[in-house]
C-alpha cells in the first residue's frame, strides 16, 4: 500500500510520478497529462504527502520531511494558465508553479497530497505538468501596474490555527471528518487573494512550517506587520452544546487596545453578512498565547478569527471557509 508520492524527470523528459512505499516503488504513471495525474493520486488513498525528487541521489524517505499542508497563494496575474511545473526548494521542499507560457500564475509550497490535487484542479486549462531540472530557478510572481496600490502600510500576517505535528490543541473536527486545520488552510489562502489582490501585502505562516516550539514564539513573528490575524474554526464547547451558529472575533483580554477591538468587530460583522449569519461580535480571552506573542511586538492589531461553527449542520464547509472571507477588503487592515 503507497504511503508518499514521488515526482522525478524521466529519461526521455516525461515526469515519471512514482507511488512509494517507504523507498521502494509500487506503481509508476510516465505522463505529463494533468487530468491523468490527478486520477493517479486519487487512487492511493493512504499516500499523504508528495516530493520532488533530488536528481542522482538514492531515493529518499518522506519522513525525512515534516508533512506539511501550508501552500502560499500569489496575486493572479492571469486566469488562464497551460503547465503545471514541479520544483524542489533548497530546504527539500516541493513548489508547483502553474505557468501562462513564461509567466508564473500562482505558486504553490508544501508536499501534502490532498492540498495538491485541489491546487492541481483549479486551473483546468493547464492540460500539462513537468519536473524542471535541478538547476531552474523557481519562478516569483510579478503583480501587473494594474494591480499596485497605493497602500504604504507592512501588510497582513495570517496565522494557520491548529497546525499538524505540534504538541498543541488540534482543533475541532466536523461531523463528516474534516478537520478545522484543514478548512483554516482553505480559509487562510482565500484571504489572502482578497488582500493580495487588494494591494495588501500579506504572508501566511503555519506552524509547522515556522518550526516553532510555543504559541507565544508564533505570535511573535508578527513584529513589523501592520495585522496578525490567527484563522480558526469555531465548535461548541461539548456534547449538546446549544451554541447558535454565528462569527466572532477573539482579542486578548488585557492586551487588546481599540485598534484590535476596532478590527475585530469590522471582521466578524463582514464574515457574518457573507454567510447570512449571526454576528457575535469582539470576544474577549485571556488565555491566547498566539495573540499575548504577538501583542508583544509592534504590530498594529492582533486578532483571532472564528470563522464559524464547523459541527454545526452545514453543506459545504469548504465553501463556507472560502466564502465567509471574501469581506475581508483591504481597507479592513488599513485603518
Amino acid at each position: 500500500m503507497a504511503t508518499w508520492i514521488l515526482f522525478n524527470s524521466g529519461a526521455s523528459g516525461i515526469p515519471v510520478v512514482s507511488a512509494m512505499t517507504g523507498g521502494e516503488v509500487a506503481e509508476n504513471l510516465e505522463s505529463s497529462s494533468r487530468v491523468e495525474l490527478i486520477a493517479f493520486l486519487n487512487r492511493f488513498d493512504r499516500a499523504g504527502s508528495f516530493l520532488v525528487a533530488r536528481v542522482g541521489e538514492a531515493v529518499e524517505s518522506v519522513n525525512l520531511l515534516t508533512e506539511d499542508a501550508s501552500f502560499v497563494t500569489n496575486l493572479n496575474v492571469s486566469k488562464t494558465a497551460d503547465t503545471y511545473r514541479f520544483f524542489r526548494d533548497r530546504n527539500g521542499q516541493p513548489v508547483v508553479v502553474v505557468m501562462a507560457g513564461l509567466e508564473a500564475v500562482e505558486i504553490f509550497r508544501g508536499n501534502r497530497k490532498e492540498a495538491l490535487i485541489d491546487f492541481l484542479n483549479k486551473y483546468p486549462t493547464a492540460t500539462a505538468f513537468d519536473v524542471a531540472s535541478m538547476d531552474a530557478d523557481i519562478p516569483i510572481i510579478v503583480a501587473p501596474p494594474n494591480h499596485q496600490s497605493i497602500y504604504r502600510g507592512r501588510g497582513v500576517m495570517l496565522e494557520i490555527g491548529h497546525g499538524p505535528g505540534t504538541r498543541f490543541d488540534p482543533g475541532a473536527i466536523a461531523p463528516t471528518g474534516e478537520t478545522e486545520y484543514n478548512l483554516n488552510v482553505i480559509a487562510a489562502n482565500a484571504a489572502r487573494e482578497v488582500i493580495v489582490a487588494a494591494g495588501v501585502p500579506c504572508m501566511i505562516i503555519d506552524t509547522p512550517q515556522a518550526n516553532l516550539q510555543d504559541l507565544y514564539n508564533i505570535g511573535r513573528q508578527a513584529a513589523a506587520f501592520d495585522v496578525f490575524c490567527s484563522v480558526h474554526h469555531n465548535a461548541f464547547d461539548g456534547p449538546g452544546g446549544q451554541d447558535p451558529q454565528g462569527t466572532e472575533v477573539l482579542v486578548h483580554r488585557t492586551k487588546a487596545d481599540a485598534a484590535d477591538r476596532r478590527l475585530a468587530a469590522i471582521m466578524s460583522r463582514a464574515m457574518a453578512r457573507a454567510l447570512e449569519i449571526r454576528d457575535r461580535g469582539v470576544k474577549d480571552n485571556l488565555n491566547l498565547l498566539v495573540l499575548s506573542g504577538a501583542e508583544d511586538t509592534n504590530v498594529r492589531a492582533t486578532v483571532l478569527a472564528e470563522l464559524y461553527f464547523l459541527d454545526a449542520p452545514i453543506a459545504n464547509r469548504r465553501d463556507w471557509s472560502q466564502r465567509v472571507v471574501r469581506q475581508w477588503e483591504s481597507r479592513s487592515f488599513n485603518g
